[in-house]
């Protein structure tokens, strides 16, 4: 029986659905991070109890991507410790199914299980890795909304200060104008999981 965990980002009430590639370009010696995600992540490891593993990863706000696999490869160990095969997925999720030789191969992978194996491998490596990707300068939901507008040349609230636009789009009974709207929605970092006819369906349907 195969199980899955999906990365799902909610901000501001409205779903953005991402989507992260397996390849992504090599990180410079010296990045550059975005205050807002600097301090992001120092609030993150305040509010949690990180491993020496998360607190080395973390020390320069970057995630790189062999520091990731060996997130991902920490995790696989635990889980095949316990009877379980991991396969990592582009979105930031991942599937487990038991392994060849698993005594209970129709038991479901326990919830205490998947946190337990996660706690100092990928809970808050993978977790910030991908929102350093998808999200780099941190900007609310309502922003990303606002951004995806401007990029596909969409007026709707065009003359609406920032806080006016994540409050238009908050609305519940807000419907936008064209399906793309709709798209910007539902998938501001335009990863491809909905048509734009599958977000205004949605839309009409939350």
């Amino acid at each position: 029986m195969m199980h899955t965990r999906t990365a799902v980002a909610i901000t501001l009430g409205l779903a953005v659905f991402v989507l992260g590639g397996c390849t992504v370009s090599q990180q410079p010696e010296t990045p550059d991070v975005y205050p807002a995600m600097k301090a992001w992540i120092d609030e993150v490891l305040t509010a949690s109890d990180p491993t020496e593993f998360e607190k080395a990863v973390l020390a320069d706000y970057v995630v790189t991507d062999a520091e990731e696999r060996e997130a991902e490869d920490r995790f696989m160990q635990c889980m095949a410790e316990n009877g379980y095969d991991v396969q990592f997925l582009d979105d930031g999720g991942y599937q487990m199914a038991p392994s060849a030789g698993n005594p209970d191969p129709n038991k479901p992978v326990s919830q205490s299980l998947d946190v337990e194996c996660s706690k100092g491998s990928i809970d808050l490596v993978r977790f910030i890795y991908f929102e350093a990707k998808w999200n780099p300068e941190r900007l609310s939901g309502g922003m990303l909304i606002r951004a995806c507008f401007e990029k596909h040349g969409l007026d709707e609230g065009s003359g609406l200060s920032d806080d006016e636009f994540s409050a238009m789009v908050e609305d519940p009974s807000w419907i936008p104008a064209t399906d793309q709207g709709a798209l910007c929605f539902w998938d501001s970092l335009e990863t491809g999981t909905l048509t734009p006819e599958q977000a205004m369906e949605l839309m009409h349907n939350r």
